[in-house]
């Protein structure tokens, strides 16, 4: 969905882009010209600046000089070809989608990676500005002014990044598969013998994994914030290696196949992979041609994929966002449609992560039935990496829980639930008064939009208010995890006492250290929320906002993570967060409010009953008029 409320048609953007920098090239082209030597030439003078002669080895170089109107004429047709050149380019990829030519080069036979590669870089051009605008209003959202320093490098960073999850998107789903593997050994889906996953560095992320799991099975994957569960899932998947720039040893099988130097398009006819991000892997236009794209890939006729499309559609109750644009899903949304996505091509084996992170308590439900479906009447060997289990726990077959960097434990025990490792006597007191709210609302009923309109009221920063988004990764403009919290507390406004540092609070949080030469994009997605969260807190903000704040948090960094936003309430900063999870709420001793229906033409009265302290005669968890 996106966050400033407005639906934009993305068509032409490439065209406005190319005309700003078409535009950019003919100022720059007469202001180079204008400064060195001047632009002289027939016709009036329209200026004169004073020659300036450099000294020694730029002797030869004069700055400045007589600006004539032929010179300045002169210089403007110079510089219309290429100018014409890139709006002509902007214009024909407005109106040829270059993500729908990636999906014909399948059609092209062999020698096509090359071209691929070219495509898939041209395919995110056009999102180029739209990124920008969002980076630009992150940047505000930590009350920093514009600028193009504090831009440039996440754009690029966001962009590479966009560039590769869209190549590990297709590889997944088999895009240019030339080669041959034999069928998957549905008698043992995945097998794990002595199994060490370590980066280019030398660093182990896992090491001496040895596993068996059954077919037809369900089995989750459970550990601590930045554990290793995704790295886990995506080495299965076969993006470890070739994404992730890890290197494996020992032994590991998917379908009978060792997983070692094996793309993940070799496996794409048997392996299907559900990202922790979804939108971010998109690789289609709208909804349906997402749901189907394995299938179109592979070469199925079009009439047989839309029908396979609308089936399963109806099944996992998507049908009415099969026309909706992707960048126009909420994050909910975006997981229910990427599960489709995975499921279309009949795979043996499933990967799942995170997938109750953004869903609703109905969306959830079915997401739970179908999976429960899976489980008891397919053969699908099916893997979710989870920290709200309570929903699967009946159901799996088996559990393995990563720690210290191994698997220590492979069973489901009866008591394990979402709040495993929580003490009742860490929750916050009953009838404690504290300004902690929680708006609630199915997927896609604007809870990001409305945060969003409160934080950046008519698109500038609220100077007593932050933010911190569904994706904070946004937020993030430093090359380390170090710079990041240095300098943050260079800005600092002593926001707790008992917590001096950035890394302090980011640490306590997570409850272990956290690497400060990391970038802040390789770490998981339950560390980037608390530094998020961390960075935001430090300004001492009268109201804080938080998108999903539990995402991508354990059970203990949940309770760390109340248990802070019930001090930083006690002293004054007014708590606002947009959740799917009450449990966590309910350790605030929140109140919990619906989201209104229709548009929210009053959201600064909405914002300032929810930010409002509870009445002595209010129920902690019940409905605020």
């Amino acid at each position: 969905m996106l966050t400033n409320g407005t639906r934009r048609d993305n068509r032409w953007q490439p065209l406005r882009l190319s005309l700003w920098v078409a535009a950019a090239f003919v100022v720059g082209r007469l202001v180079f010209r204008i400064v060195f030597g001047g632009a002289a030439g027939d016709g009036p003078i329209m200026a004169s600046f004073p020659r300036v002669e450099l000294p020694g080895f730029f002797a030869s170089v004069n700055l400045f000089g007589p600006v004539t109107l032929g010179g300045l004429s002169h210089t403007l047709l110079a510089a219309i070809p290429l100018a014409t050149f890139i709006v002509a380019s902007g214009l024909l990829f407005s109106l040829i989608d270059v993500r729908r030519l990636l999906m014909r080069t399948r059609a092209w036979g062999g020698g096509t990676a090359s071209l691929s590669a070219v495509l898939i870089a041209l395919a995110v051009l056009p999102e180029l500005s739209v990124t920008a605008r969002r980076l630009v209003r992150a940047r505000r959202l930590r009350a920093r002014r514009g600028g193009i320093r504090g831009v440039v490098a996440p754009l690029v960073g966001a962009t590479v990044e966009r560039a590769s999850a869209l190549a590990a998107s297709l590889e997944g789903r088999g895009f240019l598969n030339t080669s041959r593997v034999a069928e998957p050994d549905c008698a043992a889906p995945i097998e794990a013998d002595d199994v060490t996953l370590q980066l280019s560095d030398g660093r182990a992320i896992l090491e001496g994994l040895t596993f068996l799991l059954t077919p037809g099975t369900l089995t989750l994957v459970t550990g601590a914030t930045g554990s290793g569960k995704t790295t886990l899932l995506r080495a299965l998947a076969g993006l470890f290696e070739s994404f992730d720039r890890g290197v494996q040893t020992g032994h590991l099988r998917v379908g009978g196949v060792d997983r070692r130097g094996l793309s993940a398009r070799a496996t794409a006819a048997f392996v299907s992979y559900v990202p922790q991000d979804p939108r971010s892997s998109f690789a289609s236009v709208n909804v349906a041609e997402e749901i189907g794209l394995a299938l179109a890939l592979r070469g199925d006729n079009r009439h047989t994929v839309d029908a396979r499309v609308a089936v399963l559609a109806r099944n996992m109750g998507v049908s009415h966002l099969l026309s909706r644009r992707v960048q126009e899903l909420s994050a909910g949304e975006a997981t229910l449609v990427a599960l489709a996505a995975a499921l279309i091509s009949e795979p043996t084996v499933l990967l799942i992560d995170e997938p109750f992170a953004d869903l609703d308590d109905i969306a959830l439900d079915r997401v739970a039935g179908l999976l429960r479906t899976l489980a008891l009447k397919t053969g699908i060997t099916t893997v979710v990496a989870e920290h709200r289990i309570t929903p699967l726990v009946s159901l799996a077959h088996a559990r393995l829980h990563i720690a210290q960097g191994t698997i220590r434990s492979v069973d489901v025990p009866d008591h394990v639930n979402d709040t495993d490792g929580m003490r009742e006597e860490d929750t916050v007191t009953p009838g404690r008064e504290l300004a902690v709210s929680a708006i609630v609302g199915p997927n896609g009923s604007g809870k990001t939009t409305l945060l969003w309109g409160l934080a950046l009221p008519g698109g500038k920063s609220a100077p007593n208010i932050r933010l911190v988004p569904d994706n904070p990764i946004d937020l993030f403009n430093r090359e380390s995890v170090a710079e990041e919290c240095r300098t943050n507390d260079a800005r600092r406004n002593d926001a707790l006492d008992e917590l001096q540092t950035t890394q302090d609070i980011v640490e306590a949080l997570l409850g272990s250290t956290i690497d400060l030469n990391a970038h802040p994009r390789d770490l998981s997605t339950g560390q980037q929320r608390a530094l998020a969260i961390a960075l935001q807190l430090q300004s001492k903000p009268e109201y804080l906002l938080i998108d999903e704040p539990t995402r991508g948090l354990d059970p203990r960094a949940r309770l760390e993570l109340a248990e802070l936003l019930s001090r930083v309430s006690a002293r004054g900063t007014r708590v606002l967060v947009a959740t799917h999870d009450r449990a966590f709420v309910s350790l605030m001793n929140g109140r919990i409010i619906d989201m209104p229906a229709g548009p929210l033409a009053a959201a600064p009265d909405f914002f300032a009953a929810a930010c409002a302290p509870r009445n002595a005669s209010e129920r902690p968890g019940v409905m605020a008029p």
